[in-house]
């Protein structure tokens, strides 16, 4: 069924958090929370010195990158052991914004260092991912857009330098993680790719008024995997698997699902079966996701999937893949019973029911955060899913199942999570503030029950 483009959200890479849009008003801050219960995170955006906004391009042309939001990443770029931030920003096609580099500083605040740092490149920016891609100690940033991808090598003066992007790059790349696929020593590179869309093509709806271009009638891309010669040179392998097959991937993650000691690729695809690439070791790559439980729902349907997480939530030592949907569909936990094999959890869990109204983007293991889409025209929103709203503070109320106090100026040295707006929105910045009445009764149930946060074994972005 072709449907409205619904995607106003971001990608989550390492740890950078969003989500979704909701159809009606939110409440307030405060509303539904009792008055004695202490807030469990409180936004700090105003102290942190962070001021970015994102920029869609939206100019009525409906041009479906549009409807993309940002992503970045957190890394300790200069080595001093903070987490530094790193947001890919929109702008126009052919047009892009610079990208912004923030430094954290000594007292948890942050400076904008991007004109000193050289790391503003200016594509229309999807995301990004962190990894030390020559090994000279220092961590680089592949930056994936819609339009040529760049690559950025830190030079270990606080700089980086703009670096031939790999071959095949030049798509509407979405997500990317970095591992060692052959064992070699070499961080490799998975760059998921969305759809074959350019300018200016439009659609309309069915009265004949332009829309936003659903992706279900836009040809689908070949992922890339991208193999590193040990001088941070790249090289496409289209015959290792993932090249050989089309899909609309959202969301890139590698992780090692089966226990063989080798990372695996899973692939969070819109409208069509989600992909977890196992690695057989010999270079080559099998998708098992079908057999190993983890591609559909618990009706055998394909989802709308956008962000992946994954974790060890119940402990058991076995990372589990936590995966945002659409709206009227429902966020995803596949539980890992060992051996790559997965078991669909969501209702078990308590994930689903409060994530029917949102359409999930980008997520992280600790929480998530849902995303409202400031709409401009009300012809692209589908009934039920968006509407023009002022998002900015509705973003923060709209953490699932945990309350959000009021701004406060202290303890900027706890775990941050960040939230990028889309449409002109700021940037909201939330900080978890204390252990009291946060350790869940029960340890299986962690999303949509105030008072309750999940507890996290290892979090992956």
């Amino acid at each position: 069924m072709t449907r409205p483009s619904p995607h106003s959200g971001s990608f989550a890479l390492l740890a950078l958090l969003l989500a979704g849009c909701r159809a009606e008003a939110p409440p307030s801050p405060t509303s539904g929370a009792e008055p004695d219960e202490p807030s469990l995170f409180h936004e700090i955006t105003a102290q942190s010195g962070i001021d970015f906004v994102h920029h869609s391009g939206f100019d009525g042309s409906f041009s479906m990158q549009e409807t993309i939001g940002a992503g970045g990443a957190l890394l300790d770029y200069d080595g001093d052991g903070d987490l530094d931030l790193y947001l890919a920003d929109g702008g126009a096609p052919g047009a892009g914004r610079p990208n912004r580099l923030y430094r954290r500083e000594g007292d948890g605040r942050y400076l904008d260092v991007t004109a000193a740092s050289g790391a503003g490149q200016a594509g229309y920016g999807m995301g990004a991912a962190a990894g030390d891609v020559d090994a000279d100690g220092d961590l680089d940033l592949y930056v994936t857009n819609f339009g040529a991808d760049a690559l950025l090598l830190n030079d270990g003066r606080g700089r980086f330098v703009a670096t031939a992007a790999p071959p095949g790059s030049d798509r509407w790349s979405t997500s990317a993680c970095w591992a060692d696929f052959e064992g070699d020593g070499d961080l490799d590179l998975y760059v998921a790719t969305y759809v074959e869309y350019r300018p200016p093509r439009s659609c309309t709806d069915r009265a004949g008024r332009r829309e936003y271009c659903g992706p279900s009638i836009v040809p689908a891309q070949v992922d890339l995997l991208l193999r590193n010669d040990g001088a941070g040179v790249f090289a496409a392998d289209p015959a290792a698997g993932p090249g050989a097959r089309a899909g609309r991937g959202l969301g890139a993650l590698c992780a090692d699902l089966d226990e063989d000691g080798r990372p695996d690729v899973y692939v969070a695809n819109d409208g069509e079966a989600n992909v977890l690439w196992i690695n057989r070791g010999d270079g080559t790559f099998e998708d098992r996701a079908l057999a190993y439980g983890a591609a559909l729902n618990l009706m055998g349907e394909a989802e709308a999937s956008m962000g992946i997480a994954v974790g060890d939530v119940d402990r058991n030592g076995l990372p589990e893949i936590y995966v945002t949907n659409y709206a009227l569909e429902t966020n995803a936990l596949y539980r890992n019973q060992g051996a790559g094999l997965f078991t669909d959890v969501r209702h078990l869990a308590g994930v689903a029911d409060p994530s029917i109204p949102v359409l999930g983007f980008g997520t992280a293991v600790a929480v998530e955060v849902a995303h409202r889409q400031a709409a401009a025209d009300p012809h692209h929103v589908e009934p039920g899913v968006g509407g023009p709203e002022a998002a900015r503070r509705d973003l923060l109320q709209q953490l699932v199942g945990l309350r959000v106090g009021e701004p406060r100026t202290d303890r900027l040295d706890v775990v941050e999570h960040v939230a990028v707006g889309h449409r002109q929105i700021e940037i909201a910045v939330v900080v978890e503030v204390g252990e009291g009445g946060a350790e869940a009764e029960d340890r299986d149930r962690w999303i949509g029950h105030p008072g309750e946060v999940p507890h996290v074994g290892e979090q992956s972005g």
